[in-house]
Parts: C-alpha cells; sequence; structure tokens
C-alpha cells in the first residue's frame, strides 16, 4: 500500500457496520459513529508516525477545502 500524504487525507465513519478493532470498550449497538472519529484519527496518526494534533489540523483543512466550507 502506498501511503497517502496528510494533505490529501479525510477522516470519516461511512461503514455503519464495522467498528474500529482496537475500540475499547467495544459498544453493545456494536454500530460505528461519528463519535469514534477521534480514536480513528489517533490510531491513523500512530500508524503515520505523525502527531496526532498537526493530523486534525491537516484532515480539518482538507475536509474543508473539499466541501467548499
Amino acid at each position: 500500500m502506498r501511503p497517502i500524504p496528510p494533505e490529501r487525507l479525510m477522516v470519516e465513519t461511512d461503514c455503519s457496520f464495522l467498528i474500529p478493532r482496537d475500540l475499547k470498550p467495544k459498544p453493545k449497538k456494536h454500530r460505528n459513529e461519528p463519535k469514534y472519529l477521534p480514536h480513528i484519527l489517533n490510531r491513523i496518526a500512530y500508524e503515520m508516525d505523525i502527531d496526532s494534533k498537526i493530523l486534525a489540523i491537516k484532515v480539518t483543512k482538507n475536509t474543508k477545502e473539499f466541501f467548499n466550507i
């Protein structure tokens, strides 16, 4: 897999039935929700070896530019 540059990355929860594997504790509903985005972002930052706060700023900027908001 080719790494995605942080300047091209957005984070979302588009798959409601696939919760993060490493989420603890597991939710009773086993449903992926937007409230897990910080967890997902932190995991991506860890895997990319980037500070999660810096990655959050970059993906927020990318999302705002993409949706023109």
